[in-house]
């Protein structure tokens, strides 16, 4: 399954597992949290909405929209 990233047709098709897009063809949910600490190959989070005890598979960096809230920190980059 392929989509085009943030909808935009001028963006080449790509894997939808590789994208934020929320079409997917699982179960699998999208939260947005705050990254807490990372300690050598472990990244503690904040709440998701899972049961605990679930398994995190995929972190991708936040793009914030017009929601974007005053005490998000973003690096530079984004």
């Amino acid at each position: 399954m392929q989509v085009h990233p943030r909808r935009n047709k001028k963006n080449p098709l790509t894997g939808v597992f590789a994208t934020h897009s929320p079409l997917r063809p699982n179960l699998i949910g999208i939260s947005i949290c705050k990254i807490q600490s990372i300690q050598g190959n472990t990244i503690h989070i904040d709440k998701i909405d899972a049961f605990g005890g679930s398994p995190v598979i995929d972190i991708k960096c936040f793009i914030p929209s017009s929601a974007l809230k005053q005490d998000t920190r973003l690096p530079d980059w984004v």
